[in-house]
């Protein structure tokens, strides 16, 4: 798989922008997305954070993250907060137009492919670095050109 195709879906997959009703296929797997208006009536505070967390369950970041964010006193779009005692800069980034932020859960399958299922929405993201401000080089600062990317690819060259 190319390294550019990778750091797309690399990227989509944190965020969890996805395109609704469509089937994802990967080289061994099907994931089905499920979508249900109702489950897409909670909207939740989203944040990308620069690090792999391998706990897949709920957390209180209500309670031990989200009141300890607040404005930079070097700017005003840049946050700032702390993860595990690091320091982190971030910014608020909307959700592309015509895009959902949905968030989507696995349910548990004996079989190869994975069914999702939409659990809460989100219109914009907190994109966090570690000690580093916000820049144009960040790779979701691009989201808007891969989105312009994939729509190009996507277009129906019959009509």
């Amino acid at each position: 798989m190319p390294q550019k195709f990778k750091t797309f879906v690399s990227l989509l997959s944190l965020i969890q922008l996805i395109f609704l009703y469509k089937t994802i296929k990967t080289m061994a797997a099907t994931a089905d997305l499920k979508l249900e208006s109702s489950r897409l009536e909670e909207k939740v505070r989203a944040h990308l954070l620069p690090c792999e967390i391998k706990h897949r369950g709920s957390a209180k970041v209500s309670s031990f993250f989200e009141p300890f964010v607040e404005p930079a006193q070097d700017s005003k779009d840049v946050l700032k907060a702390s993860f595990r005692g690091r320091p982190l800069l971030g910014r608020q980034v909307p959700v592309p137009p015509d895009f959902a932020g949905v968030v989507f859960k696995t349910a548990a399958t004996d079989s190869d492919s994975k069914s999702l299922y939409a659990s809460a929405r989100f219109n914009e993201f907190v994109c966090w670095n570690w000690s580093t401000a916000p820049s144009n080089n960040d790779k979701v600062a691009q989201l808007d050109d891969w989105v312009a990317v994939a729509n190009a690819l996507h277009a129906n060259s019959d009509g």
